[in-house]
Parts: structure tokens; C-alpha cells; sequence
């Protein structure tokens, strides 16, 4: 099984958001603040 980062981009009642859609298993969602970002989370 390969686990490859597809960054996607949405639209929700006027507000766009990135999101990254990796793996298999239950969504979940982390929210960052300032700072790298969301490549904090591949540490």
C-alpha cells in the first residue's frame, strides 16, 4: 500500500482550503496555526 500526499483544494460556502488526502483509514482533521504550516505535520 503506498501513502502518497495528494494535496486537493475546496470551496465551502465561499471560503477555499487546502487539504491533503493521504491513507486509508478514518478522517481526521488538524488544524495549525502560525508557523510551517501543514509540513509540520510530516515530522
Amino acid at each position: 500500500m503506498e501513502l502518497g500526499e495528494i494535496g486537493r483544494r475546496v470551496d465551502i460556502e465561499g471560503v477555499n482550503t487546502n487539504y491533503l488526502d493521504v491513507g486509508d483509514g478514518p478522517n481526521v482533521i488538524l488544524l495549525h496555526g502560525s508557523g510551517p504550516g501543514v509540513t509540520a505535520y510530516a515530522n
